[in-house]
């Protein structure tokens, strides 16, 4: 199945509450409240907190192909949901509902993103601030990137 094709592929579970990451070649064991080499996981409690981005593409500069069909962005996005990953976004969908963030314990909207643009953060102190549920990331900081608006995604 696709699903645990993506299962495999972002995260391996390993003996008991452990769980293996994939993200670099490092493959850290991470421990409950664990964090791997590059501090990308957090495991709590053998879930995965990892963010996953399908990221759309837009044909650009001499490469032509066709732009990544809106379906597919979505369906790559259930597969991940149905993997068990909390968190997965849609990337270059500006506007998209799965361009934002929302809890995985009560579903209410927690980031809400415009592009690279965070439109409005309702976390408090690094929680919902409906059902208290933690999320994992580092909350609080500035960007320390320039931050570009996109444009308005369209069915």
């Amino acid at each position: 199945m696709a699903s645990d094709f993506v299962r495999e592929s972002l995260l391996q579970e390993s003996e008991g509450d452990k769980i293996r990451c994939n993200v670099c070649g490092r493959r850290c064991l991470l421990g409950v409240a664990g964090h791997g080499w590059c501090r990308t996981r957090e495991n709590r409690g053998g879930k995965p907190e990892v963010p996953w981005h399908v990221t759309a593409y837009s044909p650009a500069y001499q490469f032509s192909a066709p732009p990544t069909p809106v379906s597919t962005l979505e369906r790559a996005w259930q597969i991940g949901k149905d993997a068990g990953l909390q968190f997965v976004y849609l990337g270059n969908m500006a506007g998209h509902k799965y361009d934002n963030t929302y809890c995985p314990a009560c579903d209410a909207l927690l980031i809400q993103r415009f592009g690279f643009e965070v439109v409005q953060n309702k976390l408090r102190a690094g929680r919902c601030p409906q059902c208290a549920r933690p999320v994992a990331g580092v909350w609080g900081r500035q960007a320390t990137f320039p931050i570009h608006g996109g444009s308005q995604w369209q069915n």
